[in-house]
């Protein structure tokens, strides 16, 4: 059962590196839970502004004209920050077709409700909350979409842009120094999501020369069956993937699949179970 159970996860693992988009789809799964989240807990803040301070829309809020919009972006946002947790959280989901435009279209939908909100924040009210939780969301945005360059522009760019009207407009008389700490910001952005890709990148990059590694590795195996030879190559595979041995066709060949590591013991006793099954591998001799 226990080792129903390791196979069962690194042919998981091995269908997730098998290619980009599957690694892409899978840390969206990942993070849009989070994402979601944030977004959630933010937008009932603000709903509910009233009970978590006395009084706030009679000290704090005019135009009330506008405040049944913002409520109902607010809850716009949730309904789709839900949406989003849903197809996370559904492997039929995650893993269709056009997913990725889905969510790239409701990423665009909760930036767009979110720029509404933080303008109103921002140019009628001038609430001092507004510029924080404009960077939290766009840093939220930046952790959990850096991996998907058309998520993180569709969710950060109206936010980006948003703010940056509402800024000029409110401190037009030191636009100079507002675009300054602006273009700074903007920096910061930029570069952080530069060194995350990176990571993302290297770390894909690492996986691609592992695989290429254990193919050259396999065809070392199929150049020289022995038993030992086999001991071998398994030991230098040790340290990077899982080495399990199945027959393939009618030539006793070994199939390599999966990511982590499978201690020595383990490897020898499929070993050993790949020699009952099939005896006269053992009598083979080295091929030229």
């Amino acid at each position: 059962m226990l080792t129903n159970k390791r196979e069962r996860a690194r042919q998981q693992r091995a269908a997730l590196w098998a290619t980009r988009d599957n690694v892409q789809r899978h840390a969206l799964s990942m993070s849009m839970p989070w994402l979601a989240f944030v977004n959630i807990a933010f937008a009932l803040m603000i709903f509910f502004r009233n009970l978590i301070f006395t009084y706030f829309d009679k000290r704090l809020l005019t135009h009330r004209a506008v405040i049944p919009y913002i409520e109902a972006a607010l809850i716009a946002v949730i309904i789709i920050s839900a949406i989003l947790v849903i197809i996370a959280l559904t492997p039929r989901l995650a893993q269709g077709r056009y997913t990725l435009n889905i969510i790239t279209g409701l990423l665009l939908a909760l930036s767009l409700c979110w720029s509404l909100s933080n303008y109103c924040f921002i140019f009628f009210w001038t609430l001092p909350f507004a510029w924080p939780l404009l960077v939290i969301l766009m840093t939220t945005g930046l952790t959990a979409l850096y991996h998907h360059w058309p998520g993180i522009t569709a969710f950060m760019l109206p936010l980006w842009v948003t703010a940056l009207l509402a800024g000029i407009q409110l401190h037009y008389h030191t636009e100079i120094r507002f675009l300054i700490l602006w273009a700074i910001f903007t920096a910061i952005l930029l570069y952080g999501r530069r060194i995350l890709q990176r990571w993302y990148d290297e770390a894909w990059d690492t996986h691609q020369e592992n695989m290429q590694l254990i193919q050259d590795l396999v065809m070392n195996i199929l150049q020289n069956r022995s038993i030992s030879g086999i001991l071998i190559i398994c030991r230098e595979c040790l340290w990077n993937s899982g080495v399990i041995i199945r027959p393939i066709g009618k030539e006793n060949l070994i199939l390599v699949y999966g990511q982590g590591v499978w201690d020595l013991d383990m490897i020898r006793l499929h070993l050993t179970i790949f020699c009952r099954e099939r005896p006269s591998i053992g009598k083979m001799k080295r091929s030229d």
